[in-house]
């Protein structure tokens, strides 16, 4: 499924989510084009990549590269 700017910009309101970046205070935000897709495992010495996976969204900061990461899911986006 390929990923709806309009949609993620959309459900960030939704939950409450700031537009002032933490790092730099700027509010001038742009959004990825797609997914990250971070492995997750429960033992840090057998982790393996791409096995259980968690879709990410992503927006960065316009000012200074702040990269704020959310779970797709969490925002019904997946």
């Amino acid at each position: 499924m390929a990923l709806d700017k309009e949609q993620l910009v959309a459900a960030l309101r939704a939950k409450g989510v700031k537009a002032t970046c933490p790092m730099c205070a700027h509010n001038s935000w742009s959004t990825l084009d797609g997914y990250f897709a971070h492995s997750i495992s429960s033992d840090l010495q057998n982790v393996q990549i791409g096995a259980n996976m968690v879709p990410i969204v992503a927006i960065g900061c316009d000012n200074c590269g702040f990269l704020s990461q959310h779970v797709a899911a969490t925002l019904n986006l997946a």
